[in-house]
């Protein structure tokens, strides 16, 4: 269920541009990290500071075929958020996304057939407050790692929710002397089932009902501070 959730993490955390408002605070029992604090001796200005926070609704599915015959077996990955993004003061920058990951894997000689990854913002989302339904179109332009070419994507696809509504939170924090990163999370998810079409270059391959598939809300934030110049001389030793 949370493959796609690890393919979008190798895209980029401001790539997930959705859905940030104007409230800037992290969520409850999150507080903002207070600035590093370097040696006294060190000047503040000689530190870089990146901050932003994002907010996003949104949907995910994995699809998988199997035909035993042509030994191949076919894998589709699919993300899709609508939100914005909000990067220090003023309005946050708004916009959909999709995501979408297709392979196909000869699984007798294990040779991989097709690679198929591809982004766009051509996207219509639709998801009710309470994330119990949710429905998602898109066009996206892939490109095909095996052989180069470019593969037309069209998605329409249908969430239904099938679980109860969970709540999930992480947080982490890197601390150096010459880099401060702390990283926050926080998500409500429900389970559901997708059905529909994930039409590649004129075939569905979402023939079948997803095997996994969630309905989510989430917010999240990043708070960098990095030195940008070395720490003047130790004149006190």
């Amino acid at each position: 269920m949370f493959r796609t959730q690890l393919l979008i993490s190798a895209i980029s955390f401001p790539l997930l541009c959705a859905g940030c408002g104007e409230d800037t605070a992290p969520p409850s029992g999150l507080e903002t990290e207070a600035p590093l604090q370097p040696s006294e001796r060190a000047s503040a200005t000689a530190f870089d500071r990146l901050r932003f926070q994002l907010r996003r609704t949104g949907v995910d599915a994995v699809f998988s075929q199997i035909d035993p015959s042509a030994c191949v077996e076919t894998f589709v990955s699919l993300f899709g958020a609508e939100g914005a993004l909000k990067e220090g003061p003023g309005k946050p920058a708004t916009g959909p996304l999709a995501v979408v990951f297709v392979s196909e894997v000869d699984f007798c000689t294990e040779q991989i057939l097709r690679e198929i990854f591809g982004v766009t913002s051509n996207v219509v989302l639709q998801a009710d407050p309470k994330l119990t339904e949710a429905s998602l179109r898109a066009t996206i332009t892939a490109v095909d790692n095996v052989s180069g070419a470019e593969v037309l994507v069209e998605v329409d696809l249908a969430w239904t929710g099938t679980g109860e509504l969970v709540s999930r939170s992480d947080r982490s924090r890197v601390k150096m002397s010459s880099l401060l990163q702390s990283t926050w999370f926080k998500g409500t998810f429900r389970d559901a089932v997708a059905s529909g079409t994930v039409v590649v270059d004129g075939e569905n391959l979402g023939t079948d009902a997803s095997i996994g598939a969630d309905i989510f809300r989430a917010r999240s934030g990043l708070l960098e501070m990095r030195r940008t110049s070395p720490e003047p001389p130790d004149t006190l030793s």
